[in-house]
């Protein structure tokens, strides 16, 4: 009867342990974390965010295309050797989160993305908190704030963004909860590489077209998610529109720090255009810097 006794105690201390861990879950799960937030700002507020965004990025084009015009003189002047070009001043642009989100806002009125991801998830922002890149939303399904935390920095010349934290609402997700999902976006990014490489064009002037930028962030998308690093380049629209045409820059420095993220850019000149347009097509590795 004893022994009985123990293990029906040792029965009903187990199912409170199971019950109590259950609430402790939910209740993580729900909480919604003391850093989301949905994008406060009054129409005003957002619409000053969203121009000065843009008054930053028509900031760095001009300073790019100046780069350029420089290149172009040089070599009209006898100065035909990447040695003998006079390097680029480096551009420093910092975004605050506001800056960020009223941007997304704003290149949602032109191709609806939240409309298309309204199935599975709400309120998408973008949050910077310590020296994270914090991507939030409110997915449905798990009536709960599912986020990615993204730790971007420079590694060896190389651009790293590791994946650091998944949550659900406060609660860290072990890696085989979400692995699958990662998996599939992989598989799906790797899919329509090689048409957007076969299409990708970087003109004379130095713009990308847009299968050349899609390019080249997906190969970053897929290398972060993999956690290696990649080409330290990014892109800088010209404007906003499904013909756009960017510029591609290097990427010297990044720094998530004070609510903003910094980075330092660097154009870049005829022949790290060229070796970067190979790299996008398969042919060759981009040598970074050079």
């Amino acid at each position: 009867m004893k022994i009985v006794r123990r293990l029906i105690l040792s029965g009903i201390v187990l199912a409170l342990v199971i019950v109590s861990l259950g609430f402790y879950v939910r209740h993580r799960t729900l909480q919604v974390p003391s850093w989301y937030r949905k994008l406060a700002l009054n129409d005003e507020a957002r619409q000053a965010a969203a121009n000065s965004m843009d008054q930053k990025l028509i900031g760095t084009v001009s300073a790019a295309q100046s780069a350029h015009a420089a290149e172009v003189r040089a070599r009209y002047h006898g100065a035909t050797t990447p040695t003998t070009l006079e390097s680029a001043s480096p551009i420093t642009i910092s975004l605050t989160e506001d800056e960020i989100n009223a941007f997304f806002i704003t290149w949602d009125q032109r191709f609806h993305w939240k409309e298309k991801i309204s199935a599975f998830a709400q309120d998408p922002v973008v949050v910077i908190e310590q020296h994270e890149l914090i991507l939030a939303a409110t997915m449905k399904g798990w009536d709960a704030v599912i986020s990615l935390h993204l730790l971007p920095r420079l590694e060896n010349g190389k651009l790293r963004i590791s994946l650091t934290e998944v949550t659900a609402g406060t609660l860290p997700l072990p890696v085989s909860a979400y692995s699958s999902y990662l998996n599939k976006l992989i598989e799906i990014t790797d899919r329509h590489l090689p048409q957007l490489r076969e299409e990708a064009e970087i003109d004379p002037r130095g713009w990308a077209n847009g299968s050349a930028v899609a390019a080249a962030m997906s190969e970053l998308l897929i290398r972060s998610l993999h956690d290696q690093p990649a080409e330290p380049v990014l892109f800088i629209p010209d404007t906003i529109g499904r013909n756009a045409r960017s510029l591609p820059v290097l990427v010297t420095d990044v720094t998530v720090a004070d609510k903003a993220l910094t980075l330092t850019l660097q154009p870049m000149d005829a022949p790290q255009r060229e070796a970067l347009l190979q790299h996008i097509r398969g042919n060759e590795t981009l040598a970074s810097g050079k």
